[in-house]
């Protein structure tokens, strides 16, 4: 593969990122919007169960293939992006239960996507049992390719392919132990940290120096003092959001004060990326990180 086809393929996957945040904007502003009475509902993932499931379940699995596949800068935020990724599928592949899922009125907006509870409970039996199996295969073939046929494996390849394992052993043990609690609790755990994940990447390119790690070279990363502004202020967006939304629910008692938070942290994050991509879509940048995703250095190997 060459070069150019290095840094195409390196800018659509960061471009594919604001697209499907779009994507699903449009699928849930579309419902919101509806002639149907009742019908803005509690928080994103609630609107499972209407018109909007397939592109809410299609753009979340999407988001997080993205995730997955993209190098990050330092081995410690490509850890944070691997996790995002794999918990983005979760998120989309758990739903919030469906008393959660009713507005003050107790009525859903959009009857047609409503499963019986024996549809439902099928399709979490088949959604988990697939992903949780897909995440085992994903953490031996990370062995078997990223840390174990390479040449110079050292201590960073096998921790990564230690956490690996973590990270695919955790979910599968708590679903065997407690199945019901996995269904129950599974999405609220994944969205939480899914949110968590993309804070602390935002995080790490704010303030580099300090909470970025180091890249697979064992030097520290470099973002211009621009953008570092530019990040540290979409945090402190998002703590406003944060703060505000609490606000409308603990003070005002507002239903949608969910909805209000996803949608701020997911408009804060689509900028984030944003931002992101204009700062490393230059020849010289671009192209180094291309390089890097397609040869990773030794001590670092991955997929």
């Amino acid at each position: 593969m060459s070069h150019q086809e290095l840094l195409s393929t390196y800018r659509f996957v960061r471009l594919a990122m604001p697209g499907l945040a779009l994507l699903l904007a449009l699928s849930v502003g579309i419902q919101v919007f509806s002639p149907q009475p009742d019908c803005w509902l509690g928080s994103i993932s609630a609107y499972y169960y209407t018109p909007a499931r397939a592109v809410f379940v299609a753009s979340l699995c999407a988001i997080g293939t993205c995730l997955f596949v993209y190098r990050g800068t330092t081995l410690r935020e490509d850890a944070i992006l691997n996790l995002s990724g794999v918990l983005a599928f979760f998120v989309a592949f758990i739903p919030t239960p469906l008393a959660d899922a009713t507005t003050g009125a107790g009525t859903l907006c959009g009857r047609s996507n409503v499963p019986s509870d024996v549809q439902l409970q099928a399709a979490l039996d088949n959604n988990i049992v697939s992903g949780l199996v897909a995440l085992v295969a994903v953490a031996i073939a990370y062995w078997v390719f990223g840390g174990f046929l390479r040449e110079g494996r050292g201590r960073p390849a096998a921790g990564s392919v230690v956490a690996a394992f973590v990270v695919a052993a955790v979910p599968v043990a708590l679903y065997v132990a407690r199945p019901e609690r996995f269904e129950q609790l599974g999405h609220y755990v994944a969205a939480i940290g899914l949110f968590c994940g993309v804070i602390a990447m935002i995080v790490m390119h704010a303030w580099p120096e300090r909470f970025a790690g180091r890249t697979s070279d064992g030097e520290k990363p470099h973002t211009e003092e621009k953008f570092q502004r530019i990040y540290a202020c979409v945090i402190v967006v998002m703590a406003l959001i944060l703060a505000a939304s609490l606000v409308m629910k603990l003070v005002l008692h507002l239903d949608n004060a969910l909805f209000l938070l996803e949608s701020g942290l997911i408009a804060a994050f689509t900028f984030f990326w944003s931002v992101q991509t204009w700062e490393n879509w230059g020849v010289e940048n671009a192209e180094a990180a291309a390089t890097a995703a397609a040869t990773p250095a030794p001590e670092d190997a991955r997929r």
